[in-house]
């Protein structure tokens, strides 16, 4: 009788140590998920918003490379007095200063619409 109650008390030692081990287990796997997914939530963070940013990136740069030769023509080379001397010159430097001017100022607007309803991270601003 006293093996059966020793093989039963070493049986009941083992269930409980497996039991402990396992919920052990458990709490790692699930911690190590939890963390996982956190993780793929943040990349997926980064990475809409590096789509984002590289989508609208080169046509604002390409329209703000398009405007700042007309802005320093206007202020340092005498844009106005060589283009506003003929009706036809003027027209044509009106609407293209226009077309230069609205195509950067669209870009500017369609990039902060798209900015103000996307996540850029919670980094403060070196200026705040």
């Amino acid at each position: 009788m006293k093996t059966e109650l020793i093989v039963a008390s070493l049986s009941g030692v083992a269930a409980l140590a497996s039991v402990a081990y396992s919920a052990q287990a458990n709490r790692k796997n699930s911690l190590l998920q939890d963390e996982l997914t956190r993780q793929q939530a943040e990349h997926d963070r980064i990475r809409e918003r590096q789509d984002v940013m590289s989508r609208f990136r080169d046509p604002l740069l390409w329209a703000a490379f398009d405007l700042q030769p007309r802005l320093f023509n206007i202020i340092g080379q005498g844009f106005l007095r060589v283009y506003f001397s003929e009706p036809q010159d003027r027209r044509y430097a009106v609407c293209s200063t226009l077309h230069v001017l609205a195509e950067y100022l669209g870009w500017v607007e369609i990039l902060r619409r798209r900015i103000s309803f996307l996540d850029l991270g919670n980094q403060e601003a070196p200026w705040c």
